[in-house]
């Protein structure tokens, strides 16, 4: 999961040192997506460890992709001309935010690239080159690329001629937010009703987009609810998808137990985590998921939760602290309804899984890493 054995704090000695630079952070994607998410934390733990951070706000809700571009790219590029940071951090570099980051790079500002997943394998054939071509001239003159796998990291080095010394593993961490035994619990009068009554909570995380496998996790709560009356599905995220995910679970008469709280703060995600009896994850089997790095396991197994996941890409690395399943909907829904029908199946794994990711996968920990690094590099500048 590209996290040194032992964790972080062997191979740091010096990672509670503080270091002073002036940081914008900024993001191709709006802030209902995981790219947005991981530009926060990362932004947050540099703040921890002594950055001042220059926030540069996406949209709340992604529009279509031309308008974001249209009304972006002015937007980001002025303000990469009145900007004073000293490195600038782009998490995904979209058509969107190439020109910032191409005006700061002429400025002689240090540039990291945060290339979290394969994009190109989103998009067809002629539009991935397009993506490419634009792409290489921002990557050739970046001082660092960080990316979260080492698969990911050879895919993105070859493709764009990417050196060694220029590559960076940046795991995929947790926010402290999601360590609170205790957190604040929304005030969702729909999830409340459920509690009252007794009912089991499903919890299906995710941006609704194409990526998001709603589908699987509608047939996997029909066939839960089939054994159990008492489950009920919470969807948390928003998305350009969503109001076709909310015809779809209708369409299916699954309306009355599958609510979907759509956009929620990062503040109240923990506590939707908190109330929830099992939380839910799938990939398809395809390139862009082989290469992905589930932010929402890591959240799961923070807070102690069981988690029904499928074994695609990174997500077989977690087998030891999930209820893991096959990768057919009937194998994932079958995985489902044993955990939520026999209690002889739950053996603690979550909570080893909790002690796993609170001791090796805290943002603070990570981004005192990074700053670390950026502090070196600026010097050797």
């Amino acid at each position: 999961m590209g996290v040194p054995r032992g964790c972080l704090k062997r191979h740091f000695p010096g990672i509670e040192r503080r270091v002073e630079m002036k940081v914008m952070m900024l993001s191709s994607l709006s802030r209902e997506s995981g790219g947005w998410l991981r530009t926060l934390y990362i932004g947050e733990s540099l703040a921890l460890a002594g950055a001042e951070i220059e926030w540069v706000q996406p949209f709340p809700r992604a529009l279509l992709k031309s308008v974001d571009c249209l009304l972006t790219v002015p937007r980001y590029s002025l303000r990469a001309l009145v900007s004073s940071a000293q490195v600038v951090i782009a998490n995904k570099p979209l058509p969107n935010v190439l020109a910032a980051i191409k005006i700061l790079q002429a400025k002689g500002v240090m540039s990291v690239l945060d290339m979290d997943d394969d994009d190109t394998a989103m998009v067809g054939p002629w539009a991935a080159r397009i993506l490419e071509s634009c792409i290489s001239p921002v990557v050739r003159h970046a001082t660092l690329i960080t990316t979260h796998n080492a698969r990911l990291a050879e895919m993105l080095a070859l493709r764009y001629g990417i050196e060694s010394t220029r590559l960076l593993i940046l795991p995929q961490g947790v926010s402290p937010r999601f360590f609170s035994d205790c957190p604040h619990i929304p005030d969702d009068p729909g999830v409340q009703q459920w509690q009252r009554q007794g009912c089991k909570l499903l919890l299906f995380m995710a941006h609704m987009n194409a990526a998001s496998e709603m589908d699987v996790i509608l047939t996997a709560l029909e066939q839960a609810v089939a054994r159990d009356a008492t489950v009920r599905l919470v969807v948390v995220g928003g998305g350009v998808r969503l109001d076709e995910y909310i015809l779809k679970a209708r369409r299916r008469g699954l309306e009355s137990i599958c609510r979907f709280c759509g956009q929620v703060t990062v503040d109240d995600v923990p506590g939707y985590i908190h109330v929830a009896n099992v939380c839910l994850l799938y990939y398809h089997d395809n390139r862009y998921n082989r290469v992905r790095e589930s932010m929402k396991i890591r959240e799961y197994l923070a807070m102690g939760k069981a988690v029904v996941c499928n074994a695609v890409g990174n997500l077989d690395a977690f087998r030891s602290y999930i209820y893991q399943s096959g990768n057919t909907t009937d194998d994932f829904s079958c995985t489902l309804v044993r955990l939520l029908t026999d209690a002889s199946v739950r053996d603690g794994r979550e909570t080893l899984g909790r002690n796993y990711v609170r001791q090796c996968l805290d943002w603070t920990r990570l981004g005192q890493m990074l700053a670390l690094e950026l502090s070196r590099r600026m010097k050797v500048t």
